[in-house]
């Protein structure tokens, strides 16, 4: 195993402008190591900001799904809308039922999904999907508004396939194994009491724990 983005960093860094400029810089390190295979996956927390978003969508070689918040705008037929609008007016035309048991009592919840094609206004020369499931589940979307909605935007034109949906959702919901284990990373070695004579030995103690958690 090699790591290939294994990058900490502060804001108290001297050198530091933003996040988006060291995960820009990982993703430009993934991409050459992997010789440009893959698709970024990204919640919106990191990814719905236009210094990473606008400059991955005119990178034609970059695929991507990342999840938006509802007030990011989108052109789609000709009109700008917010993504929170085009949420409500997507056709959802595939959908499951699935139960949940809590405290002893089975709850039933609904989650059905489509996609419209869509392009960013800061890059408005690649189609794009925006691909949305609505959900009364809390935790499975967040955000709510007649129900709840969970909105990606992917490089992929999926056009409402169900399949090609379906794997959006899957490769959307890898990243939380990644989220977690880079949870109990920051629990396990407690960084803030982590004592070194380098910025560089707390890097290789993060890879360290990165190549023992895979063996294990």
């Amino acid at each position: 195993m090699t790591p290939i983005a294994t990058q900490l960093w502060s804001n108290r860094l001297p050198g530091f402008q933003s996040d988006q400029q060291y995960i820009s810089e990982m993703v430009d390190d993934v991409y050459q190591a992997t010789s440009g295979k893959g698709i970024l996956v990204v919640n919106a927390g990191l990814g719905d900001v236009d210094e990473l978003l606008v400059p991955w969508t005119k990178n034609p070689s970059i695929r991507y799904i990342v999840r938006l918040h509802g007030d990011r705008r989108l052109i789609y037929e000709g009109s700008t809308c917010s993504v929170e609008e085009l949420s409500d007016r997507c056709e959802k035309p595939f959908g499951n039922l699935f139960f949940k048991y809590d405290k002893g009592r089975e709850e039933q919840y609904f989650f059905e999904y489509g996609s419209i094609k869509v392009r960013l206004p800061e890059a408005p020369d690649r189609e794009l999907s925006l691909v949305v499931a609505k959900s009364n589940d809390p935790v499975v979307t967040k955000t709510k508004s007649d129900g709840y909605f969970y909105s990606m935007l992917t490089t992929d034109v999926v056009e409402n396939d169900s399949e090609r949906l379906a794997w959006i959702f899957r490769a959307y919901s890898s990243r939380w194994r990644v989220s977690v284990n880079m949870r109990i990373a920051r629990n396990k070695i407690d960084f803030d009491d982590v004592r070194v004579h380098s910025y560089k030995s707390l890097k290789n103690l993060m890879i360290l724990y990165h190549v023992a958690s895979y063996i294990y």
